[in-house]
C-alpha cells in the first residue's frame, strides 16, 4: 500500500478521454485522478491548427465546460479522488464543433503546495 501511495503521490498524468471517438455530438468526458481533494483545474480544447476552441475551469466560469469533483469517489487501494470535466461539444459562443481531431489541454494545480501539471489528450469528434 506504502509503494501505491508513493508511485500515485500527486500524479494527474493519469487522464482518460471518452468516449472518443466523440459521435453525434455527444458529451466527451476526461476524467483525471489526484490523491488530494484540494485542486483548481482549467481545461481548453484546441484544433490541430492550434486555434482555442473553448475552455473551462474549476471555479465554473466555463460554458463549454463543466468541471467537478466527484465526491465520495476513490480509487482502491488509495486514497485517489476522480475528478471529471465534462465538454459539451460545442464551442465558447455555443456552436457545435465541426468533425476533426482536437487537443484537450488539462492544467492542474494544487493550492496547498503550489505544485502544478499539465496533460495533453487527444479527443476525435465525428459529426
Amino acid at each position: 500500500l506504502v509503494e501505491v501511495r508513493q508511485a500515485l503521490e500527486h500524479e494527474v498524468d493519469r487522464v482518460v478521454v471518452g468516449p472518443n471517438p466523440a459521435i453525434g455530438g455527444a458529451p466527451a468526458n476526461l476524467w483525471f485522478y489526484a490523491d488530494w481533494p484540494q485542486w483548481t483545474a482549467q481545461v481548453c480544447l484546441y484544433s490541430v491548427g492550434g486555434d482555442r476552441i473553448c475552455e473551462g475551469d474549476s471555479g465554473g466560469s466555463g460554458g463549454a465546460f463543466a468541471i467537478e469533483h466527484e465526491a465520495g469517489r476513490r480509487l482502491a487501494p488509495a486514497q485517489v479522488f476522480v475528478h471529471r470535466a465534462v465538454w459539451s461539444g460545442r464551442n465558447d459562443s455555443g456552436a457545435p464543433v465541426a468533425s476533426g481531431v482536437y487537443m484537450m489541454v488539462l492544467d492542474v494545480a494544487n493550492p496547498e503546495t503550489g505544485e502544478t501539471r499539465r496533460v495533453v489528450r487527444k479527443l476525435v469528434v465525428i459529426r
